[in-house]
């Protein structure tokens, strides 16, 4: 069953987005977290942007595919034939 309200849920993914960057940034910057993953503190090197890229890459395939539903059967035949070929 769809939303009744689909720009409203649209709308809260960006606020929503926009927070999960600033705790990343945040942990990333630890001085701790730096020393125990062996990266410099108070810095945002490559690593920090790439899982962003990656992360965020992911949400927006999710939501385009929950927008639109071409997009979202283009995605599932793109990844089933994929996952065929691992067989």
């Amino acid at each position: 069953m769809r939303h009744r309200n689909p720009l409203a849920s649209t709308a809260l993914l960006l606020p929503l987005g926009i927070g999960i960057i600033w705790v990343f940034s945040q942990m990333h910057r630890n001085r701790i977290l730096s020393r125990i993953a062996d990266t410099n503190a108070h810095e945002l090197g490559m690593d920090f942007y790439l899982r962003i890229l990656t992360f965020g890459a992911i949400s927006v395939l999710a939501w385009l595919a929950y927008q639109f539903l071409e997009i979202g059967g283009a995605i599932l035949r793109f990844m089933q034939s994929g996952l065929s070929g691992l067989r």
